[in-house]
């Protein structure tokens, strides 16, 4: 089974939950959470299998889509950050574009509107993300031509250079 690192290393990659984090700190317990946490940290609560984040001067649960033991099968299956990834982002695209099928509303309350990021804008992500997955997968894997040189110094003058 997938580390809870190599999970966490999956999850920053694939942007899930699609909040601003840049890493994910593990803690045993909920009384472990700090008081004043790091900046764009997730952090993953062990014992509740839950991701908090601190928003508002509040810890609140993130909903994720994609779990942590997929993630995990996934990544004993592929061994392979980038397979892993394209594989999620794939999953993460279907969910967002079912939502997206059911329509997105912004809210006015007043004289404010309250516009959320549109689901357009997610999918335009994920799958530019996912296209990214691939071109670094094909680099990575490499193509052979077939094509075979044989190169050797210059003999100029009776000499080798």
């Amino acid at each position: 089974m997938a580390t809870n690192a190599q999970i966490f290393e999956i999850r920053t990659l694939i942007r899930d939950p699609i909040d601003s984090f840049n890493s994910i700190v593990e803690v045993a317990n909920v009384a472990a959470l700090p008081v004043t946490p790091i900046a764009q940290t997730l952090y993953f609560v062990a014992d509740i299998k839950e991701y908090q984040l601190y928003e508002d001067g509040a810890w609140a649960r993130q909903d994720i889509v994609v779990s942590n033991d997929r993630i995990g099968v996934l990544y004993d299956l592929y061994a392979d950050y980038n397979k892993v990834a394209q594989k999620l982002v794939g999953d993460l695209l279907v969910y967002y574009g079912q939502i997206a099928a059911m329509g997105y509303k912004s809210t006015a309350n007043g004289s404010e509107t309250f516009d959320k990021q549109t689901l357009s804008d997610i999918l335009a992500f994920y799958r530019s993300l996912r296209d990214s997955f691939k071109e670094e997968s094909a680099e990575s894997s490499g193509s052979s031509t077939g094509f075979y040189a044989v190169t050797k110094k210059p003999n100029i003058g009776g000499m080798d250079l």
